[in-house]
């Protein structure tokens, strides 16, 4: 006997791997095993072992199939192949030895039995006298068929599948490239309105140069006045010259709270969804079904007062020409520009940016004028306003 003769299990079943090993082992020959049809197939062109036992059913290829590959290896014509399996009707031996299985073997094994066996498939080459009728060679046939009509189609819509992630993965690149382009951008309109300390000034560029950074077709800032009841337009941008000047428009109070509530930053994606009475009057007033709100305001009184100590300094003289609040309208070229993940994160970074910088422009603005005011009353009497001589 043989001792360096080999022996491929393939086998899902650890249990049955288990018993099938002690066996073999017991008896001197080299165990191996594959838990699937297909590294059973690389393992066998791979060690060429003397003898195969392939268990019918197989997670993914079945043992029928994995017995006809086989049989078709020049390197492997000298093993037998031994269908293992838990069915043992007719049908299924039949079919066993239509796709080239030399013998048959049904579990639980008797492992008397299978121990001999053993000895006499690796001894010599089985010639089978029961040869598979054409109608079991024509069922076989059919069952390749469908199986492989099945793998064809899961591989159809798996292909499918990959071409949608492709496409999805492609246009997400784009927004990237576009998210980051835009941000490069931004950044530097960020250091040139960092260049523009006056408010008023700043107020003017915003929406030409918000025209310019998205696609948007109007951008108005409009002023809050007259006891936060009436919006006027403060300055403005259109895309087209044939829209007509932004109107004015009357509001409640409420609006500027229920832009509070919002963080001051509402995306109205579709005017059909929205309830509040405000946003509908601004919807219809402007003419737009979708638009953005944001809310920049020019209120520090605190800061103010505590660092000019009087009520009636020419600090609040000189920010008359400055609305307290600014509500800016944006309106994208269609429904689908400005509400993406990644717009709605540019445009809210962007508009929290101009927030700061506004802010800031006013508070300098503000500390400019008080500077001159408390250099004015050092250098003249404040009565008379004459120079003083000492």
């Amino acid at each position: 006997m043989d001792k360096e003769k080999k022996i491929l299990h393939i086998e899902d079943d650890i249990e049955n791997r288990r018993l099938v090993r002690h066996i073999i082992e017991e008896k001197g020959y080299h165990y191996n095993y594959a838990e699937n049809g297909l590294k059973g197939l690389r393992l066998a062109e791979e060690i060429k072992p003397d003898l195969i036992l392939v268990d019918i059913v197989l997670p993914d290829l079945q043992g029928f199939e994995i017995t006809t590959y086989l049989k078709n290896l020049p390197e492997l014509s000298g093993a037998n192949i031994i269908a293992v399996t838990g069915h043992t009707d007719a049908e299924t031996r039949s079919l066993s030895k239509a796709a080239g299985c030399d013998d048959f073997i049904a579990k639980p094994f008797d492992i008397e039995s299978f121990s001999k066996k053993l000895d006499l498939w690796l001894s010599e080459k089985i010639i089978s006298k029961e040869e598979p009728s054409l109608q079991l060679l024509q069922k076989y046939n059919t069952q390749l068929v469908s199986k492989l009509i099945s793998k064809i189609t899961d591989l159809e819509e798996l292909n499918k599948n990959l071409r949608e992630l492709n496409k999805s993965i492609s246009k997400s690149k784009k927004e990237l490239e576009i998210y980051n382009d835009r941000l490069l951008y931004l950044n530097r309109l960020t250091n040139f309105f960092h260049e523009h300390k006056n408010p008023a000034e700043l107020l003017q560029l915003l929406p030409t140069k918000i025209v310019e950074s998205f696609p948007v077709l109007r951008c108005v800032f409009y002023g809050v006045y007259s006891n936060k009841s009436l919006l006027k337009p403060f300055s403005y941008a259109l895309i087209k010259e044939e829209y007509p000047d932004p109107p004015d428009i009357n509001i409640e109070p409420e609006l500027l709270d229920y832009l509070a509530d919002s963080n001051n930053l509402m995306f109205i994606k579709n005017i059909a969804d929205e309830t509040n009475s405000q946003i509908l009057k601004l919807s219809k007033g402007l003419e737009s079904k979708a638009f953005i709100l944001a809310r920049l305001t020019s209120s520090n009184d605190d800061v103010i007062t505590e660092i000019s100590q009087t009520e009636d300094s020419i600090v609040r003289k000189e920010r008359k020409h400055i609305p307290d609040d600014i509500i800016i309208f944006i309106e994208p070229k269609s429904q689908r520009y400005l509400f993406s993940l990644y717009e709605k994160r540019i445009i809210d970074s962007f508009l929290q940016t101009i927030k700061n910088i506004f802010e800031n422009s006013i508070l300098f603005d503000y500390l400019m004028a008080l500077y001159k005011e408390r250099e004015e009353e050092a250098i003249r009497d404040g009565l008379t306003k004459i120079y003083n001589l000492s």
